[in-house]
């Protein structure tokens, strides 16, 4: 895999089709004389547009107990995650991330700009129009009033866009007069013009196009900007900036928040870019894939989903989120490199939940979790008692969405369901004109050569593919072979029952066991590790359940081992119960081998043993398993055991 394969394997062409259908959708939404084209559009996504539509189903769900660790801190998480591995009777997985969340705050973090910023093209020149409300924290926002506040600049932008390509004052009032002259555009036409729109404003090349002069007069006709008026730079604002809206209107930046905002981007000489373009190009192209996710998961269509996982683990990787690259890069190589096609369906169909079995009523797993945290949380807070409580724990908590479905049942019986908190349509309109006139007058989409106002957006699927390819992705690659590297050199073979020779190392390790080393860098291949206390076992490792429940190591009857070149080790360790390791650093490496017994060994600096295998017995595999927890491997250059043939 490389980046160019992973870029290839993207379906440019769906991705550039749905975000047509949301340029649309956008137009549909906002003008009444379009509206009769809706569920036409909208069976198009059920359609023409669908990759891998879920059945519809209702699924089922089984909560488990509540507990009361704090999961804000790192113990707490590992407490909370093993108690309810342990409810399941599972080992530890990696927990499926928000990425919607995330993908969000990404956006958010890269376009909000200055807080007293008069670049139209930042979030916080627009809030500050409107009247929203600034995130103070960008890389951690409220979800629900920033999707509100962003998907409403979205639409100003994209109306914006609608506007300028009919060359009218009002995009509302011009679909008026279409429809007064029976001239209203078909969907299909609304297509054409929709694909021109998103190869002007919404992709890496008209991005370039907008900070590059000459590319800009070298592209195609219709894919040139039109030219704004003449712009003259003006020193950069560091203070509060008025727009005059309407009479009296209060100042722009109003909702300011205390906030280490970014800092104004100063331009070099002579350039002959338009960077206000170009952020409002690079934010449409972002929150286009955020909204496409947005709409995919309730309706079920996980193919969807996948197309703009894969997009994301580009740009994640040109931002602030390393460990989501390594989460969605986990993913993307389970489902398409490591996955039979039946695997690989399995995985998809069983990524989103549906608790009504109705349709648009999807949800992502760890979304409804919350929303079964929140109910429980809320009980809590009025009638006492703690997650441990055994009430909660074990009778409200497992059976919460049956509470839940019965308590909307009986709301919905009486018409007594919670009125709309959010703004009426009036106050709607009146935000969308106070944007459009915004974008309007600053000629948001209008080429303007020279225009810079202290805001550069940081095109992060460049800065994600130059980090992939300028060796990220290698680190992983090189990792993940590694690991299997060593675990098919090390451990035995499921598959062959044939005794392995001194020195060879066995390929084809076990799926279950996820056991990682780390050498001693300073030790040369012929030196003798010293090993202390090692216990030596005659046989394979076996796991059996102690009277308190942990795991132990089965020993042989007689527990002195003989060794004809080393003399002899003498052990009282049966039954001993081995613990994982908590860190690299308390590993000793073992090399050892004594008489006709070939064995590997991993010893903790206490000298207890963490892993044995003998190589001249029958071929089987274990790893002990005290809290739950698995090794992490924190270094890449990870070099293998070599085993020599004693003396």
């Amino acid at each position: 895999m490389t980046v160019v394969s992973l870029i290839a394997d993207i379906d440019w062409d769906h991705i550039g089709l749905v975000s047509v259908a949301h340029i649309i959708h956008v137009l549909i939404g906002y003008s009444p004389e379009l509206h009769h084209l809706q569920s036409e559009l909208s069976a198009l996504f059920r359609t023409k547009f669908a990759k891998h539509p879920l059945s519809l189903r209702k699924t089922e769900v089984q909560p488990l107990g509540t507990n009361d660790a704090r999961e804000i801190e790192t113990k707490g998480m590992i407490d909370a995650l093993e108690d309810f591995d342990s409810q399941m009777g599972l080992g530890p997985e990696v927990a499926r991330e928000n990425i919607t969340w995330t993908m969000l705050d990404h956006i958010v973090e890269n376009h909000q700009g200055p807080a007293t910023s008069s670049d139209p093209s930042t979030l916080s020149r627009s809030y500050n129009r409107t009247e929203f409300k600034i995130p103070s924290n960008v890389k951690n926002c409220d979800f629900y009033p920033t999707i509100n506040s962003m998907t409403k600049v979205f639409e100003a932008q994209v109306l914006d866009c609608w506007r300028v390509h009919y060359s009218c004052s009002e995009i509302r009032k011009h679909m008026k007069k279409l429809k007064s002259k029976k001239r209203l555009p078909s969907l299909d036409e609304l297509f054409l013009i929709g694909e021109v729109i998103y190869d002007k404003y919404f992709t890496q090349q008209s991005y370039e196009r907008a900070i590059n002069q000459q590319r800009h007069h070298s592209s195609p006709d219709n894919l040139k900007f039109l030219n704004g008026s003449p712009w003259t730079q003006h020193p950069i604002k560091s203070s509060p900036t008025t727009d005059n809206v309407v009479p009296n209107s209060s100042n722009d930046n109003h909702n300011i928040p205390e906030l280490d905002a970014p800092t104004a981007y100063v331009e070099g000489d002579n350039f002959t870019r338009d960077h206000v373009l170009a952020n409002s190009i690079l934010f449409k192209s972002e929150f286009v894939l955020w909204l496409e996710m947005a709409y995919t998961i309730p309706e079920g269509d996980i193919g969807r989903a996948f197309e703009i996982l894969k997009v994301r683990i580009i740009h994640f990787a040109g931002g602030s989120h390393p460990n989501y690259v390594l989460y969605l890069l986990d993913i993307y190589c389970l489902i398409w490199y490591e996955s039979s096609q039946d695997l690989k369906n399995a995985l998809l169909n069983n990524w989103l939940v549906n608790l009504t079995g109705e349709l648009g009523k999807w949800i992502e797993g760890d979304l409804m979790q919350e929303y079964f945290n929140r109910w429980v949380e809320d009980m809590i807070s009025k009638h006492g008692g703690s997650f441990n409580n055994p009430f909660y724990r074990s009778i409200i908590s497992p059976n919460v969405c049956h509470f839940l479905h019965l308590k909307e049942s009986i709301i919905a019986a009486y018409g007594l369901e919670q009125r709309s908190l959010t703004h009426t349509s009036a106050k709607l309109d009146a935000e969308m004109r106070n944007l459009l006139l915004l974008y309007k007058q600053e000629e948001l989409h209008l080429f303007r050569i020279g225009r810079s106002l202290g805001h550069a957006a940081k095109n992060s699927f460049e800065a994600g593919y130059n980090v992939l390819d300028g060796g990220k992705l290698k680190e992983y690659l090189d990792r993940s072979r590694e690991r299997v590297d060593l675990l098919s050199r090390v451990l035995p073979s499921q598959e062959s029952s044939q005794p392995v020779s001194k020195g060879t190392l066995v390929p084809d390790p076990p799926l279950h066991i996820h056991t990682y080393f780390q050498p001693d860098s300073n030790a040369d291949d012929g030196d003798e590790l010293n090993i202390p206390n090692p216990i030596i076992l005659s046989g394979s490792i076996s796991h059996a359940d102690s009277d308190d429940g942990s795991q132990q190591s089965s020993a042989p009857e007689d527990d002195d081992y003989k060794s004809s070149s080393d003399g002899s080790y003498h052990s009282n360790a049966s039954n001993t119960s081995t613990e994982k390791l908590e860190s690299w650093e308390d590993i000793e490496y073992v090399k050892q081998y004594s008489g006709s017994d070939d064995a590997i060994h991993v010893v903790g600096s206490d000298g207890e043993l963490m892993l044995q295998y003998d190589m001249n017995s029958e071929k089987k595999g274990g790893e002990e398993e005290s809290d739950g927890s698995d090794f992490e491997e924190t270094q890449s250059d990870m070099e293998l055991f070599e085993m020599e043939e004693a003396n």
